[in-house]
């Protein structure tokens, strides 16, 4: 009886750490199912070199997404596509002036610069943890793609002292550079479903350069006539990223 009883308690034994086997392996191929996986979050950016000469605000605040496809369950590589969307800080200057010696009504001279930053770029990304189970699951990516700079340049003249507005004109300029780099990220399983995470990335991008306006160094003759100022500079940024990791069946 006693031997009867071993055998059958080794077998209740022996069923059960299958059944837990199955189930962990269910799990991990839950998990490691090719999805397409979205992330959405908030973002920042350092300008860094020539930029951050040119750019002396140092820094934007933004929101970014990307779709990144899985390969496979096993191959560790996912490829995608990565945008943002950077909200540049406006920049003015005031200039008084007569415009004629025939007269004694000065005019003031305000040119406003406000601009948004569109870095897009095709991402390739590495999960070395990809085939384990881990919660955390750390990753490296190349990017490659382009940045897109839309700049508004508003120039108004006003006879000072009056509210009379003597000429207003607005131009927007689009230029656009080609921009690559790498990035370290990982994000943290926050679900019991294996599809929501938190993600966190630092992307280094480097860009080439591009030409924008300098709001503070605008000229304006006697005659009334003004020319905008240019400047030319790389566009490598630092760029930082938090937000959520949404892997869709």
């Amino acid at each position: 009886m006693k031997n009867l009883f071993a055998l059958f308690f080794s077998l209740i034994i022996g069923h059960l750490a299958v059944s837990q086997n199955d189930e962990k392996t269910k799990v991990a191929r839950e998990i490691l199912e090719p999805k397409v996986t979205f992330e959405l979050g908030l973002r920042a950016v350092g300008t860094q070199g020539d930029f951050r000469v040119r750019y002396p605000d140092g820094g934007m605040i933004g929101v970014g997404t990307a779709i990144i496809v899985p390969v496979s369950k096993n191959f560790p590589l996912d490829f995608g596509i990565d945008g943002a969307v950077y909200f540049m800080s406006g920049t003015e200057s005031y200039t008084s002036f007569d415009p004629l010696e025939s007269t004694s009504e000065n005019q003031k001279f305000k040119t406003t610069v406000v601009g948004t930053m569109l870095p897009f770029h095709i991402v390739m990304r590495a999960y070395p943890l990809k085939h384990t189970q881990a919660r955390f699951q750390p990753y490296a990516q190349a990017l490659f793609g382009g940045k897109i700079f839309a700049v508004e340049e508003k120039t108004e003249f006003d006879i000072e002292d009056t509210k009379v507005k003597a000429f207003s004109k607005t131009k927007t300029n689009v230029n656009s550079s080609l921009s690559y780099g790498f990035g370290l990220g990982a994000k943290l399983r926050i679900s019991t479903n294996n599809l929501l995470y938190l993600n966190f990335r630092v992307d280094q991008l480097f860009g080439e350069e591009v030409k924008y306006i300098d709001a503070t160094q605008a000229k304006l003759d006697k005659e009334g006539n003004y020319t905008s100022v240019y400047h030319f500079s790389k566009t490598d940024i630092l760029q930082i990223g938090i937000g959520l990791h949404l892997m869709i069946e």
